[in-house]
């Protein structure tokens, strides 16, 4: 839960920082259009020009001076669904060359083994710091097993893995970290305010056909603001609960469910609390939906948003002209 990275901003004073908010929203969506704009192929071409992506993404987060722990830990949380992915596209296409074709067996002796081997993640479960880690590996164990042995055999099948689903599932995975890392980097270079004035100015042209952009960006800032807030009230609801004998780590599975009910009611509750009492503050503040507000500090252009903009234009228009000739 630790791993939330929307609303969360750390102030080194870099480079990135300073950057007018406008300019890094635009950096931003520029940059995963482009990645995405990469066709998915084997050629030497996509693959400088995904690993140049990487570089981008890395050195930004360097000269931002943003943790690198803070970084992968935003990451930690979507392995289990690159790694669902990945074993589904490599199951379900079927074109390319073929790269190999190993048979499996499956019989009584592998089942016993992996029920066993489960039933022991689960008993040791609340001793474990990396449980996933556990878990891949009883999944690794379960196939070595119905490779090398064919005791009690049951039936036995074979897994084709052809050139193209290892490529597209590889595309998959480094396509998704850039846009987690530069995702990330809005968040965490960005304050909220300036995050809202940003997406308001940006969607300004749409006020003039009667849509209310500033509306709409001050809701997007609030639901970001917030979830960091209730995650950190989650957290002490939690270590309440665990007080009081009611661990998540040492509760079967019906327990767990009435548990996260008695989770779920206080955050409701305090939910509306804290939409309430943020309404009442804006109120004394003398917000208004739909009045025209004002700010104290005037966001201004300056050399180093000229010289973004530009950049992230060019590498933009360097993919896109990539993408048509080698497509």
């Amino acid at each position: 839960m630790n791993n939330i990275v929307f609303g969360q901003y750390i102030n080194t004073n870099s480079w990135l920082h300073k950057v007018d908010p406008r300019i890094k929203i635009i950096f931003i969506i520029l940059m995963i259009i482009s990645v995405f704009l990469i066709p998915i192929s084997i050629n030497l071409q996509n693959i400088i020009l995904l690993a140049s992506f990487f570089v981008i993404a890395f050195v930004c987060v360097i000269t931002a001076k943003i943790p690198l722990l803070n970084m992968l830990k935003s990451m930690r949380s979507l392995i289990f669904l690159m790694v669902f992915t990945s074993i589904i596209q490599i199951l379900s296409i079927k074109t390319g060359t073929v790269l190999t074709s190993p048979t499996f067996n499956l019989s009584y002796f592998s089942i016993i083994i992996t029920v066993s081997l489960l039933a022991l993640f689960f008993i040791f479960s609340k001793y474990l710091r990396n449980k996933s880690l556990f878990f891949y590996l009883i999944i690794i164990i379960f196939f070595v097993l119905q490779y090398f042995f064919n005791y009690l055999n049951i039936t036995s099948y074979t897994i084709t893995i052809y050139s193209d689903s290892v490529i597209r599932s590889l595309f998959i995975v480094a396509r998704v970290f850039i846009v987690i890392i530069f995702s990330s980097l809005l968040s965490y270079t960005t304050m909220m305010t300036d995050l809202n004035y940003g997406i308001s100015s940006l969607l300004y042209p749409l006020s003039k056909i009667k849509i209310k952009t500033e509306s709409f960006s001050m809701m997007l800032s609030l639901v970001f603001r917030f979830i960091p807030t209730l995650l950190e009230e989650t957290i002490k609801i939690l270590k309440a609960q665990a007080s009081r004998g009611g661990d998540f780590s040492e509760a079967n599975i019906f327990k767990k469910v009435k548990l996260i009910i008695s989770l779920l009611i206080p955050m409701f509750v305090i939910s509306i609390k804290k939409a309430e009492d943020t309404a009442d503050a804006m109120l004394v503040r003398g917000y208004i939906i739909g009045n025209k507000r004002s700010r104290i500090d005037i966001n201004k252009i300056k050399a180093t948003d000229i010289v973004v903009l530009v950049s992230c234009i060019l590498i933009f228009a360097f993919t896109l002209v990539c993408r048509i000739l080698f497509l």
